[in-house]
């Protein structure tokens, strides 16, 4: 479960809003098994709030560092930015984590108040710098196309993903899932009557919105995926 309140997230339809953790003893147990049974070297946590508990996560952490577990991790998933600091990113870094996706969503700060997400991007910056600096790698995920989103703030996205020193950058459309609030945001401005549901994804665009075709927002995503690409090919060379 997820007790965040973003208008485009359907998690809270499957998991509910309370978030029910398992035990970092649990937890630990599990990866033992898989690493000494099996031969496991690498896990992905398909967890959005790993971090949402300092304490179980850096628990988690110290278990496995004390068992010696020879395995490699990444979240997958995305990882609760605002919930790192650098004690917590060493002590994930000491445990075997080489990559940390991070769901910041905008680099725009209107943007991010209409999503309702707890995010500061300063401090989204301070956290990149420092996994960068502790030798993991980065990845960013953001959602363009809100229905009332015009191309400057979009951009403000862009500069962000590329200034931020990220390694890697996901762009994808904000997609009206059933269920959320951003479906009853477009369903009422008119803009979903359209949409085929047998083939939504978060890479295509499901609706226009108020400033933007289908087609337009499938043009700036993939704008924005190549000018992120060269921009680090920039920084590599």
């Amino acid at each position: 479960g997820c007790p965040g309140n973003c208008v485009f997230c359907s998690v809270h339809n499957n998991c509910g809003r309370r978030w029910r953790p398992r035990s970092a003893e649990n937890v630990v147990a599990e990866i033992e098994l898989l690493v000494t049974r099996d031969g496991i070297k690498e896990i992905h946590l398909e967890d959005d709030n790993f971090t949402i508990d300092r304490k179980r996560a850096i628990r988690i952490c110290d278990l496995i560092i004390e068992k010696k577990l020879d395995v490699k991790f990444t979240i997958h998933n995305g990882v609760a930015i605002w919930t790192l600091d650098r004690e917590v990113l060493a002590k994930m870094k000491e445990a075997g984590f080489y990559k940390l996706c991070f769901g910041i969503e905008s680099g725009d700060e209107e943007t991010l108040k209409f999503m309702r997400k707890s995010l500061k991007l300063e401090k989204a910056k301070q956290v990149i710098k420092a996994a960068n600096e502790l030798g993991m790698w980065t990845h960013g995920f953001f959602i363009i196309g809100f229905p009332y989103e015009e191309m400057a703030s979009m951009l403000n996205t862009l500069k962000f993903a590329i200034r931020s020193e990220l390694d890697f950058a996901s762009f994808f459309i904000a997609t009206p899932y059933p269920g959320t609030d951003l479906y009853q945001i477009m369903k009422k401005e008119g803009l979903i009557d359209d949409i085929d549901w047998t083939d939504i994804r978060v890479c295509a665009a499901a609706a226009d919105t108020k400033y933007f075709s289908k087609k337009e927002l499938e043009r700036v995503e993939r704008n924005f995926y190549l000018r992120f690409t060269l921009s680090r090919l920039v920084r590599l060379f």
